[in-house]
């Protein structure tokens, strides 16, 4: 390589923004991303990367709602402790309706 071998060569995408161009004959409009080393820049990796941080995104605000899920480290854990937690409040809601419905007869 002319750069001395150890560096590799700026990779850049194309990620149209706008396909309203391609019905009237004019070319699209794209956004250039410059790639960081190690980093993909094809449209799936970055719809995928970005589906990841919307997950993690729920998983925060999720965790947030459950007492004491906070201090759970991995995923699957925490998720049994959601669940957990949604089922024991549903068996509340039963218990509560039930006893409505006995009051009042």
């Amino acid at each position: 390589m002319e750069n001395g071998g150890s560096r590799r060569p700026m990779t850049y995408c194309c990620i149209p923004c706008c396909s309203m161009g391609s019905s009237t004959g004019q070319s699209e409009d794209y956004v250039h991303i410059r790639a960081k080393r190690g980093q993909a820049t094809n449209s799936q990796s970055l719809a995928e990367r970005l589906g990841r941080k919307k997950i993690s995104e729920r998983m925060k605000l999720l965790q947030d709602l459950v007492p004491e899920c906070s201090k759970i480290i991995g995923k699957a854990i925490m998720l049994d402790e959601i669940i957990n937690y949604v089922q024991s409040l549903q068996r509340q809601v039963e218990i509560i309706s039930k006893q409505m419905l006995l009051s009042q007869d």
